[in-house]
């Protein structure tokens, strides 16, 4: 007998740590929990005896007590009527797996006041940070971040496989969402990442493959958040793909199966889809803005060059920032560069006031040399600005 078992995909795949209003820990781990379909086949048929076997069934055989007047056998054949049960278990998993990871981040910290900015205490230690929350990606409003995402077959091992046909970004669209995530590189106005030829070897996730893209949007909180902070996944990222089929063994085919070739995943007229929320970030409207100007393209010994940093106060307090320049020390331990501005000392800012850091530098030898590391600290916050 051939039947088809089919379980429609998940609407969204969350990952730990990130919840919803109203969620909590115990249910999210019930939505990770596995999925089991349990199957039961009955047959039902009649078993019929042979004539001979009715003369010598004995009277106990039969059910009968002695005494009991015995009819004589009937000339057709008599039958048992047999029950069998089969019972089987298929357990579902998503066909694929993903991996988020961040991109190279430019922005500067603006004194947000996630714990993994707070500036160590004089021992150099830093208070020991929930791994829920080192796992974060911290984000400032208006930030442009990007974000990586490694995929592969779940279950390549056993040989299912999968064909990915197309991969989008999608934001939450949650109407309670305390942000939104705006796609900057994406190829149409759908959120379009990654649309499959045919001849695309790249498409197959098989034994051993990953599949890597890359993407970069914009995140921007919502009015009514902005005096705080908030946690949020990272938009959804939504992967149309297709199973391959297996073959059916040969110790199958040789028994008298006489059905289709292949078996397991059925290709359907369209792909499926599975839905995946993105990493989970925390987004602050910062106490402060930072920005530096863009260096040279290239640097020649004995030429001077500028470092700039534009700092601005954001709140309506005043605040006052701890500066230090501090020499990176690599094999070699010659100064790279000759710098000259505020090395260590103290700057404070007014409400809403800006300030302009300025550094005059001068490289003093070839080759690979890393610049001098400009820290800028918050006296109220206890968090970095520039780091």
């Amino acid at each position: 007998a051939v039947f088809d078992i089919f379980r429609p995909s998940p609407p969204v795949t969350r990952i730990a740590g990130v919840f919803q209003p109203g969620e909590d820990e115990e249910g999210l781990a019930y939505e990770h929990s596995m999925c089991q379909s349990d199957i039961e086949i009955s047959i039902r048929y009649n078993q019929k005896r042979s004539l001979q076997k009715q003369k010598t069934m004995t009277a106990k055989q039969r059910g009968r007590r002695k005494g009991d007047d015995e009819s004589p056998p009937s000339d057709e054949n008599e039958s048992d009527l047999v029950f069998l049960t089969h019972t089987a278990s298929v357990v579902w998993s998503q066909p694929i797996s993903t991996t988020f990871s961040p991109g190279l981040k430019t922005t500067q910290p603006c004194g947000n006041r996630h714990p993994t900015n707070t500036v160590p205490d004089s021992n150099s230690r830093r208070n020991p940070v929930a791994p829920m929350m080192e796992a974060e990606m911290v984000l400032v409003d208006g930030e442009r971040v990007t974000t990586k995402c490694t995929l592969e077959a779940a279950a390549s091992a056993d040989g299912l496989l999968t064909d990915v046909e197309e991969i989008k970004f999608e934001d939450t669209q949650e109407e309670n969402a305390p942000c939104t995530f705006t796609l900057l590189s994406g190829k149409d106005a759908s959120g379009l990442l990654y649309k499959a030829r045919p001849d695309d070897p790249c498409r197959k996730l098989i034994l051993g493959s990953k599949f890597s893209l890359a993407w970069t949007s914009e995140v921007n909180m919502k009015s009514n958040y902005l005096k705080g902070s908030v946690s949020a996944s990272l938009g959804v990222l939504s992967i149309g793909w297709s199973p391959n089929p297996l073959e059916v063994p040969d110790e199958v085919r040789e028994s008298g199966y006489s059905g289709s070739s292949m078996h397991g995943p059925l290709r359907l007229d369209s792909p499926s889809t599975c839905r995946f929320m993105g990493p989970p970030c925390y987004i602050e409207n910062a106490p402060f803005e930072t920005m530096m100007d863009r260096l040279p393209d290239y640097l020649e010994v004995a030429t001077p060059f500028e470092i700039t940093y534009h700092i601005k106060n954001k709140t309506a307090f005043d605040q006052k920032l701890n500066v230090s320049l501090k020499e990176e020390q690599g094999a070699n331990d010659s100064l790279g560069f000759l710098v000259a501005g505020l090395v260590v000392g103290e700057i404070s800012l007014g409400p809403f006031e800006s300030h302009t850091l300025s550094y005059s530098a001068v490289a003093t030898r070839t080759g690979k040399i890393h610049a001098p590391q400009l820290c800028v600290s918050s006296h109220r916050y206890n968090t970095w600005l520039i780091q």
